[in-house]
């Protein structure tokens, strides 16, 4: 028995969870070194920590909506949108970064609120609802934008230094990203928003059981709809340093191709697509996984269109990962549950074998 409560004493290093996307993220940094030792230069990852920080806070996002068991298909053409309205407000106001951060911010809340409105209120499923969302994006930008990118070329701006300035620490020109800081900044404060708030407990509920959760008191429609929010307002932070960083924006910079990157941090860091789980180490891991494989394609010179395939099936596989990890969890606790059934039955005869021995 005391061997037993050391075994569930003891707490991982890393769980799983968090392993999976740190050993994939491994062997493709070997193999990327094998292939071109030019991976293993700091010029190459300093520009893999720019790219992994839009995609990351966005994922970071998606990964609330996720755990929830909801799904939101605006995380890519919601970059687009929040940060077409940044440039604007970037253009209109003679440059003011503040007020420019605020637009991109806002906007980004404020889609994730009309979806977080239309699902409760209305009752319509999350995927009908952000898909629907989704194509109402598209046809908004190829209004507004008429189909093209709008180029800011102010290179003397604060703004760009969101997206592309450098914190020195290896030398001139050699440092951490600051869009990576602020990446880093809005994973600790994802954490203490999962772990340390009622809103983190509150979305593991949902996703876990949403009946169960409302009978124990959890606000589930005020809870859901500050999901899409928190995600929406995720989002409006990475358009910012995505238009910091390219320097212009427009429906070709998120789409179906930054949302399956999302899609692909936040499953293959470990959030069940099934919601009730999730992890921000396995997120930050994930994205870097993604953004890794990209890199890596291209400096073992493969072809680009090759990079959807290994995306997919990656993703994929982290799903049957995920399911079959499922079923044997629940076997498991199954099993678990048997054993202490028949250990109380035991112990229930023995005292009645007792008590009897005590009468005769």
């Amino acid at each position: 028995m005391k061997e037993e409560k050391r075994k569930v004493g003891k707490r991982r290093f890393l769980t799983k969870d968090q392993l999976i996307p740190l050993c994939i993220l491994i062997v493709i940094c070997v193999v990327s070194g094998i292939a071109n030792p030019v991976f293993f230069t700091w010029a190459t990852w300093q520009n893999i920590l720019m790219q992994v920080s839009n995609v990351g806070i966005i994922a970071l996002g998606a990964m609330f909506v996720v755990a929830s068991g909801g799904l939101d298909f605006t995380a890519g053409d919601g970059v687009s949108l929040a940060g077409v309205a940044a440039a604007f407000t970037f253009l209109a106001t003679g440059y003011n970064v503040v007020l420019t951060v605020l637009a991109g911010i806002l906007t980004g809340a404020a889609m994730g609120a009309a979806n977080g409105l239309i699902i409760t209120k209305l009752r319509i499923n999350p995927f009908v609802t952000t898909l629907a969302m989704m194509t109402l994006i598209k046809g908004v930008m190829l209004v507004v934008a008429e189909g093209h990118i709008i180029h800011l070329d102010i290179p003397e701006s604060n703004f760009v230094q969101i997206g592309r300035g450098i914190i020195p620490v290896f030398g001139q020109g050699k440092g951490i990203p600051v869009a990576f800081c602020i990446f880093m900044l809005m994973a600790v404060i994802a954490f203490i928003l999962l772990r340390h708030t009622r809103f983190g407990s509150a979305v593991l509920a949902l996703g876990g059981n949403e009946e169960a959760a409302r009978l124990n008191g959890v606000k589930v429609k005020w809870y859901r709809f500050l999901v899409f929010m928190v995600a929406g307002t995720f989002t409006g932070i990475g358009a910012i340093i995505t238009l910091a960083r390219v320097g212009g924006i427009g429906i070709t910079l998120g789409g179906t191709v930054l949302l399956m990157d999302v899609m692909a941090a936040v499953v293959i860091g470990g959030t069940s697509v099934s919601g009730g789980k999730c992890n921000i180490f396995g997120v930050v891991m994930g994205t870097f996984v993604i953004i890794t494989i990209s890199t890596m394609l291209t400096y073992i010179h493969i072809d680009t269109n090759w990079r959807d395939v290994v995306k997919g099936a990656i993703i994929l596989a982290a799903l049957i990962i995920d399911v079959v990890g499922k079923k044997f969890e629940e076997a498991r606790e199954a099993k678990t549950m048997a054993a202490l059934k028949a250990e109380h039955h035991k112990e229930l005869l023995a005292q009645l074998e007792a008590q009897e021995a005590t009468q005769a």
